[in-house]
């Protein structure tokens, strides 16, 4: 390499630090390093001990339990893991020598950092490291220790396990590009034998909530010794999966969420189970660039969260044990039901393994030698550079260039850079994003082609595609390139709704100009907005999502559409015909015991139609409403606003939810009949009011004609127009949107023909 690079080994974990910049995680882990002094070798052995009452000699009822990790490096042991739930306070533990079934003396103790109720703590890897001699070294090889953790009322113990080897998660793959169709979670078996699995289950956690969202049971399976499972979403995109479930897409979550193997079964933890403990043998905490989830890591009892994303290659690389079954974590390509091998010559390898370029354009590919030993050894190496046509969805005849394109390095030098250059055909017609793959061949010379040893270039399609309906754009569906228009309905924080005479769709973006103009407040309600993007779909949820947003513009402004009056019993029968859209829901009952609305929420509706859950509510993140923490209407409510779905299992065709966004979308008011004109002309209190980013303004017509609502200051100036033109008899709502606007007293003006209303409103910041 061209930098001196060591690597420290951690349980559960892998720093490097480099001769020009150190880069480290967490100044904890970094001081536990220098009070150790030394490192672990890539042969360290994992082992692990869960803890439990039931374990105790004899056994005892508590509900406590805890997991350890004991990692061997030579002679030396470091411990780490968690306990919780004591019954009692903590008195003490330690390390005894004796076989399951059996008690022994004490051999080491250990000093676990206590949390406050004295019935939980956390064993750091700095206070419990322990020289062993070769026979100690023997016993634990030989499933001879136990870890025992003692209180006051089960002074002999109150949870208990036998140190020793176990299955452990391998590997985990939780996202790739598109709908995620090849995700995967790998055990491995370190042991001498082979392993039943039918007493095994694999748990997965969602970091929304810290709380299961699917369990598998691995029933009648067996892993060999050395051996691997692999469980996936679809076996036909998964070499070497062993257990094919459901859902084929999205089966993983992105992150922060985790992944857990316990003794037990699917059962035990069905939806929404808190992360737990009891019967943990391994788990790994990870997300794609998220933040830390502190709920997932001390309910695992997990020092590090791991990031798929740390490479910036989240969707064509995995978190995986390097080698299998030690200590060190790392990032690098996938290797379902196989192992990393470390090379021991020169290696190839691209410096990146992908890259995007519009058709048209001109493309490098670097492809670099290295020396693991940093020593080159004067040899020269040819690589050809070979265009994968089986794994393209290009052609050779989007790019011109050699192909195989054929690069010769002196192995004079270590970290060699060579180049290959494409020039990307300007191609006609619509085409969309494609992919050209590339593999390395070492055609002449001794090395190995190391990881990545593929490229991806997808190219751009610059060409623009005409402008669809939202029907026609949806009924292309997931993959297809659109250009569309609409008008605006909602939109807060990451998820924007809109819509036209024939349809809707959501966009869902997390940063960049479109994200900054939702959250400045010039993309709202009422907004008229050109999009073209790549559609794709989650949990059944149509969307352009992120970096498939290619450009927008805004067309201008005008009033939002009318909401189409329907009931539950439509909705749930024809949820997708209403997707996206703004639709209204009258005599609406929320039923819960909560007294506020809390995000990420869903909560069972009925109405006149049916009063048998067949839709929900659903209060989303708090960034992307205004509704977290407002109260719960105790009686029936009129709702309008937008259709979301979350739908995981196929065929997708339910899960369809009414998405309180704002908080006046649900309003508690004696409604006219749908379709009947009200009787008086009025303009209904805003809600809320006060209001710190936006309010609600209904108003009932009792004739139609021409319309003006608008806003004043304090000094008579107009500062907004909220709707002006033709508008029917009936009952409007208009969201007003003040972000742009200081806090103050505010006055709306309504005029409709001769009638006129007024009513103060309040800004407060």
């Amino acid at each position: 390499m061209n930098q001196a690079t060591r690597f420290f080994l951690f349980p559960n974990s892998l720093f490097s630090m480099t001769t020009a910049t150190s880069r480290w995680t967490s100044s904890l882990l970094l001081l536990t390093l220098l009070l150790l002094g030394s490192a672990f070798p890539v042969s360290a052995q994992v082992f692990v001990a869960s803890l439990s009452g039931a374990s105790e000699v004899p056994a005892n009822a508590s509900t406590a339990s805890g997991r350890v990790e004991a990692v061997l490096s030579g002679t030396q042991l470091v411990v780490t893991g968690a306990f919780t739930g004591l019954e009692s306070d903590y008195t003490g533990s330690h390390i005894h020598e004796a076989p399951a079934g059996v008690n022994g003396g004490i051999i080491f103790t250990l000093t676990p950092v206590v949390n406050g109720d004295m019935r939980s703590g956390t064993f750091a890897a700095a206070d419990n490291t322990f020289d062993l001699t070769a026979g100690q070294v023997t016993t634990l090889t030989t499933d001879g220790f136990y870890v025992n953790v003692h209180s006051v009322t089960l002074a002999g113990g109150e949870i208990r396990g036998q140190i020793g080897q176990s299955v452990l998660i391998n590997e985990v793959d939780s996202d790739q590009t598109g709908t995620d169709a090849a995700e995967f979670v790998e055990l491995y078996n370190p042991t001498a034998s082979a392993v039943d699995l039918s007493d095994f289950v694999l748990v997965f956690f969602n970091g929304s909530d810290d709380a299961s969202y699917e369990a598998f049971d691995l029933d009648g399976f067996t892993i060999d010794a050395d051996g691997y499972f692999v469980l996936c979403a679809n076996a036909a995109t998964t070499a070497n999966c062993d257990l094919d479930v459901t859902p084929e897409e999205n089966l993983v979550q992105n992150g922060a969420d985790a992944v857990a193997l316990y003794m037990g079964e699917a059962a035990s933890f069905p939806g929404d189970t808190p992360v737990t403990m009891a019967g943990l043998l391994d788990a790994l905490v990870y997300d794609t660039a998220d933040a830390d989830d502190d709920g997932l890591l001390a309910g695992l009892g997990q020092m590090v969260q791991y990031n798929e994303d740390e490479n910036g290659m989240k969707d064509t690389q995995s978190i995986q044990r390097n080698p299998s079954g030690a200590a060190t974590i790392v990032v690098t390509e996938p290797t379902p039901g196989a192992g990393l091998v470390a090379p021991m010559g020169p290696v190839v390898t691209f410096t990146e393994g992908s890259a995007s370029v519009d058709e048209g354009m001109m493309a490098t590919l670097t492809v670099e030698l290295d020396f693991p030993d940093d020593t080159p050894d004067g040899n020269p190496v040819t690589v050809s550079v070979d265009f994968d046509a089986v794994g393209s969805t290009a052609d050779a005849a989007d790019f011109t260039g050699p192909t195989p394109g054929s690069v010769t390095f002196s192995g004079n030098t270590d970290g060699e850079a060579l180049f290959v250059t494409l020039d990307l055909t300007e191609m006609d017609g619509v085409e969309g994003s494609e992919d050209a793959v590339f593999d390395l061949t070492v055609t002449s010379g001794t090395a190995d082609v190391g990881i990545p040893g593929t490229f991806t270039l997808t190219v751009g399609d610059t060409d623009m595609p005409p402008t669809s309906t939202m029907a026609e754009a949806r009924a292309l569906g997931s993959g297809a390139t659109v250009i569309v228009e609409g008008v605006v309905t909602r939109s807060m924080g990451t998820f924007t709704y809109l819509q036209d005479d024939t349809g809707g769709l959501t966009v869902r973006q997390t940063s960049g100009t479109f994200f900054d103009a939702v959250a400045a407040g010039t993309i709202v309600s009422g907004t008229q907005l050109q999009l073209n993007g790549t559609l794709s779909e989650f949990n059944g949820l149509l969307q352009i999502n992120d970096a498939d947003l290619a450009s927008w513009s805004i067309l201008g402004t005008t009033t939002v559409p009318a909401p189409q009056v329907v009931d539950l019993a439509e909705l749930a029968a024809n949820g997708e015909a209403y997707e996206a859209e703004l639709v209204q829901v009258d005599d609406l009952t929320i039923e819960t015991a909560d007294v506020t609305f809390a995000a990420a929420t869903t909560y069972d509706v009925d109405d006149p139609s049916d009063d048998g859950d067949a839709m929900a509510l659903r209060v989303p993140n708090a960034d992307d409403s205004d509704v977290d923490g407002t109260a719960v209407p105790s009686m029936t409510v009129l709702f309008t606003g937008v259709i979301g779905q979350f739908d995981s299992s196929d065929p997708r065709d339910e899960g369809y939810q009414l998405m309180a966004i704002e908080t006046g979308d649900l309003v508690i008011t004696t409604a006219n009949e749908p379709g009947e004109a009200p009787t008086l002309f009025a303009l209904d209190v805003a809600q809320p009011n006060p209001f710190a980013r936006q309010t609600t303004l209904q108003f009932s017509l009792d004739q139609s004609g021409p319309v003006r609502m608008a806003i004043y200051d304090a000094l008579g100036r107009e500062v907004a127009v909220l709707t002006e033109g033709e508008l029917d008899a009936r009952t409007h709502r208009v969201t007003f949107d003040a972000r742009t606007l200081a806090s103050g007293v505010y006055v709306v003006r309504l005029t409709a023909g001769e009638q006129t209303a007024t009513q103060r409103i309040t800004l407060l910041r």
